[in-house]
């Protein structure tokens, strides 16, 4: 309501990119294998995060088409996020702790990411920093996205070196 658009509009946007999002992620999920997990995600946060820098203002523009092309940004350019996602989180934990470890990390992701972004996200758009301030803190959550990649990445590695050389 808050952009005077068309709620039928909106909707076809969403499930069209949403239907068209499905081979991207798994065709991400496929080339992560020969990539390797943790520098397609690195790779995902970084488009993501262009996206983000954006995607509010196309938001607030009030064009359908321009909330077509900042909703298709934001999901095809996560879609490397998110297809090796499982992988990678499986593959971060010893095989003694891997379930336990990778839930506990998703059940807290949904924690931070799910309940308290959107309510910093809307704090800062109320604030003085406005919409600069919120996209500048949607950039910074996929930065760090990436940042806990390469984390995994390094953690990964480490554990595999002591597993081929034990002391």
């Amino acid at each position: 309501r808050a952009l005077g658009l068309p709620r039928a509009g909106l909707i076809a946007i969403v499930l069209v990119v949403a239907v068209l999002e499905v081979p991207i992620l798994l065709w991400f999920s496929a080339a992560a294998d020969r990539w390797g997990h943790s520098r397609t995600v690195v790779a995902g946060s970084i488009a993501t995060a262009v996206v983000a820098a954006v995607f509010l203002p196309l938001l607030a523009a009030g064009s359908l088409v321009l909330v077509a092309v900042a909703v298709a940004g934001a999901r095809w350019a996560s879609a490397p996020m998110w297809g090796p996602s499982g992988a990678l989180a499986a593959e971060t934990y010893p095989t003694e702790v891997r379930y336990s470890g990778a839930s506990v990390g998703y059940q807290l992701g949904s924690i931070v990411g799910g309940a308290l972004a959107p309510i910093f996200t809307t704090l800062l758009l109320a604030s003085p920093l406005g919409i600069v301030g919120a996209s500048g803190y949607l950039v910074l959550i996929t930065v760090l996205t990436g940042v806990g990649a390469l984390a995994a990445a390094r953690y990964t590695r480490s554990q595999q070196a002591v597993a081929t050389n034990p002391i």
